[in-house]
């Protein structure tokens, strides 16, 4: 079974485009079929960390990413789009990204995406954190915390130099809870992005 955590909140627009998504995002949270359990203590006997391994796995990750795009007011990915998801990170060989899925009682809540770039000054891999993100009706339950410690953890047993990620400059609660951790604000780097036309004509 598919996990479609838009069944919950009732209403989906297809294909929304980005001036839809918080209008869209506010319509979603007027109805909840699902119980809100935030802050409730969480039982460990009920929860899991586990990579994505299968078709379905993956199917159920993207859900979560389109309700990641939601929280941030950005364009979900399209039909197509998810395929490819599945594709790259379940169908090919090898994959380009790696998923692990929080789970309650078998049902993913959460997840993070992962993949491997490399530093030339270290000459060690660097563990790149592309999303961690958790269901708002699941936070305040350390969820989040814990997938943060599994990838933190993942980088050491891999040797790794360093781990890296972005966050959004309006995100000052998650920026607090990296820097608590020890991570710091690379203030010094600006991120550059090359993307569709400019990418496809190269200037």
């Amino acid at each position: 079974m598919l996990y479609s955590y838009n069944k919950r909140k009732i209403i989906k627009v297809p294909q929304a485009r980005a001036k839809d998504c918080e209008r869209q995002r506010l319509l979603m949270d007027n109805v909840a079929e699902y119980p809100d359990v935030t802050n409730e203590s969480l039982s460990m006997e009920d929860f899991q960390i586990r990579r994505a391994s299968s078709r379905q796995d993956f199917l159920n990750a993207v859900e979560l990413v389109e309700q990641l795009a939601f929280f941030e007011n950005l364009t979900p990915p399209d039909s197509v789009a998810k395929e490819r998801f599945v594709v790259d990170g379940f169908e090919r060989t090898p994959p380009r990204f790696e998923v692990w899925l929080a789970e309650i009682k078998n049902v993913p809540v959460g997840y993070a995406l992962l993949f491997e770039t490399y530093s030339t000054f270290l000459c060690k891999p660097t563990l790149y954190l592309e999303d961690i993100f958790v269901l708002p009706n699941h936070r305040g339950r350390s969820i989040g915390g814990k997938l943060l410690e599994h990838c933190v953890d993942l980088a050491r047993s891999r040797d790794c130099g360093r781990m890296e990620w972005t966050c959004l400059d309006w995100n000052t609660r998650a920026q607090e809870v990296y820097e608590g951790l020890g991570a710091v604000k690379m203030s010094e780097w600006l991120l550059y992005r090359l993307t569709g036309d400019a990418l496809e004509k190269g200037k």
